[in-house]
């Protein structure tokens, strides 16, 4: 027995807490700290041999059991149904939104729960991937948007629907305009 026991604790104490602790492992010999510590005295032969004979305790703790498995089995094909069924909830009310942004693919996934997640495991999601691929907005699906809603403008102020106010208004480059977009324009012009 060390001899680095105060005067107060006897050699004697030590081992009955010693052995009351020893005792505790084979009766619960699957339990960790913390469940030796709840049962019945656990808990006070704990704190005495932390406080006294902490050396031997350390050395005679239950192994740390290594969980893994993780916390839970994620169900990918569930998550991907969920997500292509909210997606197709907010779609519409966010294509029509006035001033809205352009529509990529990480915007709308802004949209969905656990959207942090949802872009660390897309290829898990194939339909959800998918789903996006379809729906996200190219640069000039963002243009023709935007000149839809400077036509809006225009008719609602009572002004003549040109070309040069449409591209101003749309806040867009004569060298970004590509034939979808001429036509798109001309359509505007004469309607």
């Amino acid at each position: 027995m060390p001899s680095h026991f105060s005067k107060k604790v006897t050699v004697q104490n030590a081992a009955e807490y010693r052995y009351s602790w020893v005792d505790m492992l084979k009766r619960h010999p699957s339990a960790g700290v913390k469940e030796l510590r709840s049962t019945e005295r656990g808990d006070a032969i704990y704190a005495w041999l932390y406080r006294n004979d902490k050396s031997w305790l350390m050395s005679n703790r239950p192994k740390r059991k290594v969980n893994s498995q993780s916390h839970y089995a994620v169900n990918y094909r569930d998550w991907d149904a969920k997500n292509v069924a909210h997606l197709e909830s907010v779609y519409e009310v966010m294509a029509n939104v006035r001033n809205r942004p352009r529509l990529t693919r990480t915007r709308i996934i802004k949209e969905l729960p656990r959207s942090n997640s949802v872009e660390k495991h897309l290829p898990d999601l194939p339909a959800t991937s998918q789903w996006l691929t379809d729906h996200e907005e190219s640069v000039e699906d963002f243009q023709l948007h935007r000149l839809r809603i400077a036509y809006e403008q225009m008719k609602s102020n009572d002004l003549e629907v040109k070309r040069w106010r449409l591209l101003r208004t749309a806040a867009i480059r004569i060298e970004l305009v590509t034939p979808k977009i001429e036509a798109e324009i001309r359509r505007l012009e004469q309607s």
